[in-house]
Order: C-alpha cells, then sequence, then structure tokens
C-alpha cells in the first residue's frame, strides 16, 4: 500500500515475525501501527484450537511458557490482531508458526 493510503480498519491485520529463544521461549517482534496494541492467542503441540494468551501494548512480546512436555520441541501457532481503545480491530494475522527450542 502507498504511504499516505487509507487503511481499511475492517480489513487491517497485523505483521509478525516469531523467534525461539532457549528454555521454550517464543519473542514476537511486530508493530501496532496507530493502534493500542494486539490481543494474541496460541495453540501448543498437539491443542486443535487458539486460546487467549495476552494482550501486549509494546513489542516485543516474549511468550515464556514452558513446553507442554518438558525437554521436547514444540510447534507453537500464533495469531495476533490489532485493538483500539479496548476493542478488537481488523483481521487475525497469518498464523506465525515456530518451534521452541529446549
Amino acid at each position: 500500500m502507498p504511504p499516505g493510503a487509507a487503511v481499511d480498519p475492517a480489513n487491517v491485520k497485523p505483521k509478525v515475525v516469531a523467534i525461539a529463544k532457549p528454555s521454550g521461549a517464543v519473542v514476537l517482534n511486530g508493530t501496532k501501527g496507530k493502534h493500542d496494541g494486539v490481543i494474541i492467542e496460541c495453540k501448543r503441540g498437539t491443542e486443535t484450537t487458539f486460546v487467549f494468551l495476552d494482550r501486549d501494548f509494546n513489542s516485543p512480546y516474549v511468550d515464556t511458557h514452558p513446553n507442554l512436555v518438558a525437554g521436547v520441541p514444540e510447534l507453537r501457532t500464533y495469531r495476533l490482531r490489532y485493538e483500539k481503545d479496548g476493542t478488537p480491530v481488523g483481521l487475525f494475522c497469518d498464523d506465525v508458526k515456530v518451534s521452541t527450542l529446549v
């Protein structure tokens, strides 16, 4: 989208990069633009549905949840959605997948 172009608030979605760190931590880097922050949801390991993880107002966000099975790497899938004035805005980002480290 060209600079200064109008953003459709119904279709805006965050862009996020996930980086695995030692001991199962995952760093989520993204921008919040003109929004207050993001809502973060996650699936871990064999989970089949997204679960609310947190709300974040300052990037980066660090997910420090331990792996479901200690000492075993797991696949985590994250999705984020903007928040403005306490209300979800736009669409969830494309799923971001990362394998944790042990």
